[in-house]
């Protein structure tokens, strides 16, 4: 669907008034954990890191720049009807904790606080040793060969 149409349509949809708290965050931070724990919560819903944005992003631009691309308006609209098309499928009433790897965080944090202020945002972070150990203990037999 052009983008034209697509933000067209949003845009008929209206704002939505949901109370939104971002965590952005790091590889083996403990996110997963976290947003089973928002899972079980009545009232809310967990969106647990679409791809959307960063293929949308990859496809949209062919700049090497994401800092530069990052600052245009296509980028802003691109990141205004990503939350928009999530936050339309999530039912009246409910709560939303976003589960958001950091990939593009620098580039949407800005967006988002103007666009969306009452969203809340935190960070999750996790030593990098212990995580780097993680990430090695849980990919690392998927690769052994025992021949």
């Amino acid at each position: 669907m052009p983008t034209a149409e697509y933000d067209a349509l949003l845009k008929d949809f209206g704002e939505y008034e949901h109370k939104v708290v971002w965590m952005f965050h790091t590889a083996r931070s403990g996110s997963t954990l976290l947003g089973q724990m928002f899972h079980t919560l009545p009232d809310w819903t967990v969106i647990s890191e679409c791809q959307t944005m960063v293929y949308s992003t990859l496809h949209a631009q062919s700049a090497t720049d994401m800092a530069a691309f990052s600052q245009t308006k296509f980028f802003e609209d691109l990141v205004v009807a990503y939350i928009k098309s999530y936050l339309r499928l999530v039912p009246k009433g409910n709560s939303v904790f976003w589960k958001s790897f950091a990939v593009l965080s620098e580039h949407m944090i800005p967006i988002i606080h103007a666009r969306f202020p009452n969203h809340k945002i935190m960070f999750s972070y996790r030593n990098s040793f212990a995580a780097a150990k993680s990430y090695h203990n849980f990919f690392s037999p998927q690769y052994i060969s025992l021949n």
